[in-house]
């Protein structure tokens, strides 16, 4: 499993978000957006996207929260708020930033291409950020399911079983 560093990401460092896709961008605005190919002109600072885009939480049980932006920002993916034994986790990350949200101790991404403002929220609660590349991604998945199993919708678990 991949950990990721806050002290990798300055405080300083200019980051945007891409208003067709929800693509956050680290660093100076390229022409087109990697993911979507929207031009540069698509993307606000984050900061002003916090302004615009409030980050709330559906309960899908007592266990399960699904994380929306509101207005919607992009291909708003799914990101999920899920309680366990150890402690609170997301499953991938919003697009926008809330500071009022309930902090977790990590988030755990499906995919590099959607990390989405976790730079901002690791810095806020010292979260830990693990991508999923290796097989202890896949134990605290099975973790998860095992304690949560009744509990989580199924595309939520194909979600923790993909590429395991």
């Amino acid at each position: 499993m991949n950990n990721f560093s806050t002290s990798k990401f300055p405080s300083d460092m200019q980051q945007s978000v891409c208003l067709q896709c929800g693509y956050n961008m680290i660093g100076g605005l390229p022409e087109v957006c990697p993911f979507c190919g929207a031009r540069h002109d698509q993307f606000m600072a984050w900061d002003e996207v916090e302004k615009t885009y409030h980050v709330t939480t559906y309960a899908v049980n007592e266990v399960v929260s699904q994380l929306l932006s509101v207005p919607k920002l992009g291909l708003e993916h799914a990101a999920y708020r899920i309680e366990t034994k150890e402690g609170a986790v997301w499953i991938d990350s919003p697009s926008a930033f809330n500071r009022n949200l309930a902090p977790v101790n990590a988030i755990l991404f499906t995919h590099h291409h959607f990390m989405g403002a976790s730079n901002q929220y690791r810095r806020l609660w010292n979260a830990e950020v693990w991508l999923q590349l290796c097989r202890e991604y896949c134990r605290l998945a099975g973790s998860i399911r095992a304690s949560y199993s009744k509990a989580l919708r199924p595309n939520l678990i194909r979600l923790l079983d993909s590429g395991c």
